[in-house]
């Protein structure tokens, strides 16, 4: 009989940029989400330790969190800032053990640690394999948790959460059908990125974004109040960080293993 001792956490962030309330470049929080403007911070909400876990929740006390992927959308245009791209992997909401030291302050910050980094490519998706090898260990002590996700830059440790819109973009003309949740464009433009927002278009609601490209056609948030036929559009894209997948694998540390984390 195998006896197992891990188990697979997956976070998305289109946990939340799906909700149709969800609107890019703002702020956002719900009962089972949050996110700050530009998608650098971002929290889920009562996550059910126990269930995830499953047996292997009570026959352990400690358990190692391995960061296994990280997987992005194309990246939007996150702003002009290079360094903005070049990030940590900051995790909160656990009871880390003997983790996060911090060479600033000469102190242990159990609250968090970093378990990782990672690079954005522009205007590109981006897959990036851990193995398990980036791993932090926590100690059970609650079953339901708020895990959080930031993206301190590697210059400077700051989560950056500013310029959030980019040029607006009045070139082009828009066509689509009346309540239809797309519409095609006259012309591809490679500043059209996932999560722009149209302004001064009286057929689209306000706060509605592009969920989706394909060519010229995109996907919006919101169906049309009204026929566009070959239509001005004014399209401000929001430079935030691109939807990613994280993918951690969960082990539990057999009991013989404690007494060299306790002491």
């Amino acid at each position: 009989m195998t006896d197992f001792n891990s188990a697979s956490l997956v976070l998305k962030t289109s946990d939340f940029t799906s909700q149709s309330d969800f609107v890019y470049g703002t702020a956002y929080s719900t009962s089972r989400f949050a996110s700050n403007e530009k998608l650098s911070k971002m929290v889920w909400k009562n996550i059910n330790l126990r269930d995830i876990l499953g047996d292997i929740y009570d026959k352990y006390d400690f358990f190692n969190i391995c960061l296994n992927t990280v997987s992005t959308a194309q990246a939007n245009l996150i702003d002009g800032s290079l360094d903005s791209r070049n990030i940590s992997l900051k995790i909160s909401g656990l009871s880390f053990s003997n983790q996060g030291y911090v060479s600033k302050t000469l102190s242990n910050n159990n609250n968090s640690t970093i378990i990782g980094t990672f690079n954005f490519t522009p205007s590109a998706s981006s897959t990036q394999y851990y193995y398990g090898c980036n791993m932090a260990t926590f100690r059970k002590s609650q079953d339901y948790v708020d895990i959080t996700i930031e993206y301190p830059r590697i210059l400077d440790e700051v989560v950056s959460n500013s310029n959030l819109t980019a040029t607006a973009i009045a070139s082009l003309t828009a066509t689509g059908a009346n309540g239809s949740s797309s519409l095609t464009l006259s012309a591809v433009n490679n500043n059209v990125v996932v999560g722009s927002k149209f302004t001064a278009s009286a057929q689209i609601s306000a706060d509605t974004c592009i969920t989706s490209i394909t060519g010229a056609t995109v996907t919006l948030s919101k169906p049309l109040i009204g026929q566009l036929n070959a239509t001005a559009v004014t399209i401000t894209p929001c430079q935030t960080y691109p939807n990613s997948i994280f993918i951690f694998d969960i082990v539990g540390i057999p009991n013989r293993n404690l007494s060299a984390l306790i002491n």
